[in-house]
């Protein structure tokens, strides 16, 4: 609900205030899930097709992933639907639901 008195949103306190909050979370989910190796970097890099300092850089929590490759990490690895045909995408824009009915 907006405010009655003030025209400014009020900010919201909860778990994920912040752009920092969401780098530092997600790089200690990275951390937890693969380690902080370098062959844990290169396992990220084969589920995004991000480059190597991206990745070292969302590790080290200073800043998060963008929507694309935040809903590459989301998808498991074998599912190849979602990343298109098994080919690399890296420079081309892809849309997950680009063989789906709802897209016209």
């Amino acid at each position: 609900m907006l405010p009655k008195r003030s025209r400014k949103l009020q900010t919201w306190k909860g778990a994920l205030a912040g752009r920092q909050d969401d780098a530092e979370t997600i790089a200690e989910l990275l951390r937890r899930e693969h380690g902080g190796s370098h062959r844990a970097v290169k396992q990220i890099i084969s589920m995004t097709d991000a480059s190597e300092r991206t990745v070292k850089h969302w590790m080290a929590g200073q800043h998060g992933p963008d929507t694309v490759f935040f809903l590459r990490l989301l998808t498991p690895p074998g599912d190849v639907g979602a990343r298109g045909n098994g080919r690399s995408t890296r420079g081309a824009q892809t849309c997950c639901c680009a063989g789906s009915s709802l897209v016209s």
